[in-house]
């Protein structure tokens, strides 16, 4: 949802006239391969419903114009954490856990459309489920201009995250200036669990079907400015996954630059669904159940993983 501590200190931050008129321009341009990592096309085969899955990954470096070799971060004053999503594939069922706000869409074919579907639901204090809880822990849930006096801090309505311009709400301690974290779970911060920062994942479940076409997992930095049936589209115009995630990351990249004086770390992975028949399918219809955390049980068909998506966060005595 993007970093405090850089828009607060970048508010009134000077910068080169080449500076300015870059970022007038939505400026660095995203071929720039400084923290591009790119994995090669790939492939899993499910034999237990013979189907196979192609996959590709792109994580681009987050950019921060005054310090360009700092590293990522989502918090205002942070310990270690880490925000993740991950998707495990079992036979023709996906499990989707989420702690955090990165995101997982599969496309789903109906009829001539190809519709977005969230697999998980951003933990942020968008939500007032987690709005609700995190005030109990007696977090403040305040945007960074709220904080600054620049707008009115008993005004308890942000929008959402589809129109929040930027400043989205975040939650401090009671009497200070941090963490001002914009999201409602994470993992591994001892300060944020005080006021409510939980580790317990959001589950989903989906049995898989022949509208299913491909999914996608991604950070932040891609739905920050583009809403999921954007992804889906933009995902569906190319054959090859690994063009599909470069296409996406580029434009999320330029449009944080457009909008912002930065970029937040851009992370995508998207696994087309490639064989999968009704045959041996239980039902015709998308099936998606959800459930806050993880339940037990036994797993013994065959399994494809899908590798996690994590944001780390560097010590605070780290960043630069």
């Amino acid at each position: 949802m993007g970093c405090a501590h850089g828009k607060c200190c970048n508010r009134d931050s000077s910068t080169s006239d080449e500076d300015a008129g870059h970022h007038q321009r939505g400026i660095r341009p995203y071929k720039n391969k400084d923290g591009l990592t790119q994995r090669s096309l790939e492939l899993v085969h499910v034999p237990s419903h013979n189907f196979t899955l192609q996959y590709s990954s792109l994580t681009q470096h987050g950019y921060y114009p005054d310090t360009t070799d700092r590293e990522n971060q989502d918090s205002f004053c942070i310990k270690t954490q880490i925000q993740a999503i991950t998707v495990l594939v079992v036979g023709d069922t996906l499990y989707v856990a989420n702690v955090g706000d990165s995101r997982a869409v599969i496309a789903v074919k109906d009829g001539d459309r190809i519709l977005a579907e969230d697999l998980s639901v951003d933990q942020t204090p968008f939500r007032k489920d987690e709005y609700d809880r995190v005030k109990l822990f007696g977090a403040r849930v305040l945007s960074v201009d709220q904080v600054e006096g620049l707008k009115d801090p008993d005004i308890q309505h942000w929008g959402d995250e589809e129109s929040h311009g930027g400043d989205p709400p975040r939650l401090w301690v009671p009497n200070g200036m941090y963490p001002g974290t914009a999201f409602t779970r994470s993992v591994g911060d001892s300060t944020a669990e005080k006021i409510g920062v939980i580790a317990v994942p959001e589950i989903s479940i989906v049995r898989l079907t022949p509208s299913h076409l491909f999914f996608v997992v991604a950070s932040d930095g891609v739905f920050e400015f583009l809403s999921s049936q954007t992804v889906v589209n933009m995902a569906t115009a190319y054959k090859d996954p690994s063009d599909a995630c470069t296409a996406i990351a580029g434009d999320s990249y330029k449009r944080w630059l457009e909008l912002e004086n930065r970029t937040d770390d851009i992370t995508i992975i998207i696994v087309q669904i490639k064989g999968l028949s009704n045959s041996g399918v239980g039902t015709t219809d998308s099936e998606v159940h959800s459930r806050p955390c993880q339940t037990g049980g036994s797993m013994n068909q065959s399994a494809a993983i899908v590798p996690p998506l994590m944001h780390q966060r560097p010590l605070e005595s780290d960043v630069g």
